[in-house]
């Protein structure tokens, strides 16, 4: 039989032209369509960040004590932000990217007289946003376990990364942390993207791409541009979650590609947000991890993304004895 050869470098590079060319049509289709943006397209974190063996021995001999810590912390900020409202009017905290924080000081000043408040208020009142309450505590639990040379190269991981929380959650993975997609209702996906488009037609990071990332997250185990352990868990629960964050001594939480981070523990999430009026008595808040259910947490209609727990502290592990 007579068999025509192709010489097989010429195919190798008919068949990568065309599939190079496919790709670069699909992207500038979407991107012409408001469906990706380089947030979606981002394919790696900045910079690194490894633990050594030893390292995540230690991180896990000192857990009961890191998750004590943890919870202090964030029920501190919580309960100064309550108490200080309740004296007041207003929040302890104000916004990092807030309208109150743009003011300068002396801006501040002039605004808390107008709205009838003590102007020496602003002396005592600090910035606070969802990452900076998240890495405040962290670094505090970090460094009371003798863990502050770890902590440090996670925060400028973080940092060169903008302060991203996915940065943050593959940080703590790379520590042991067993991290977790969570999406209540997939049935939902189409309708969550279409109604964020809706709500925010420029997009400012805020949207979640529910459908694409519920996609990558199932079948490629990555959300992001975050690795993930389980796609299983915590998917499909409406308004019922699972207990696997009720028995979670501390956990962090990203929606939105990192663009709202949500620290907790034994099933509470206690967040901050950073443009929330100084007026408003949820700026620090608390309430049960339950997305779509009113009054659930996270806050502020965030509907998927991942959760990491600490080592040994997943749904197939077995539970450290101060569960």
């Amino acid at each position: 039989m007579h068999r025509t050869m192709t010489n097989p470098k010429n195919k190798f590079l008919n068949f990568h032209s065309s599939t190079f060319y496919s790709l670069v049509a699909a992207v500038v289709l979407n991107v012409a369509l408001g469906l990706f943006t380089p947030k979606v397209l981002a394919e790696s974190f900045r910079g690194s960040f490894e633990a050594s063996a030893q390292e995540k021995s230690k991180h896990v001999s000192e857990m009961w004590q890191f998750s004590r810590t943890m919870q202090e912390c964030l029920n501190a900020d919580y309960q100064h932000h309550l108490n200080f409202y309740r004296r007041y009017g207003i929040s302890p905290f104000y916004g990092s990217n807030s309208s109150f924080k743009r003011l300068g000081y002396n801006g501040r000043r002039n605004f808390l007289r107008s709205i009838g408040k003590d102007p020496n208020l602003v002396d005592v009142m600090k910035p606070t946003s969802c990452v900076g309450l998240a890495t405040k505590c962290f670094e505090r639990a970090f460094n009371q376990t003798g863990q502050g040379a770890v902590w440090a190269r996670i925060k400028r991981y973080v940092a060169a990364n903008s302060y991203d929380g996915s940065a943050l959650i593959d940080g703590f993975r790379r520590l042991g942390w067993y991290v977790m997609y969570w999406n209540p209702d997939p049935s939902q996906n189409n309708a969550w993207d279409s109604d964020e488009k809706r709500r925010n037609p420029s997009n400012n990071g805020t949207w979640g791409y529910h459908a694409y990332r519920y996609s990558t997250a199932t079948k490629n185990k990555k959300y992001y541009m975050n690795s993930i352990d389980d796609a299983e868990t915590l998917v499909g629960f409406g308004t019922r979650p699972p207990r696997v964050l009720d028995d979670a001594s501390v956990f962090v939480g990203v929606a939105h590609a990192g663009y709202h981070v949500f620290p907790g523990y034994k099933g509470k999430v206690i967040e901050a947000h950073s443009t929330r009026d100084i007026r408003d008595a949820n700026s620090v808040e608390s309430s049960d991890f339950n997305p779509i259910e009113s009054g659930g947490a996270p806050r502020g209609n965030y509907r998927s993304g991942i959760v990491a727990v600490p080592p040994g502290e997943g749904p197939r592990a077995s539970f450290w004895p101060w569960n």
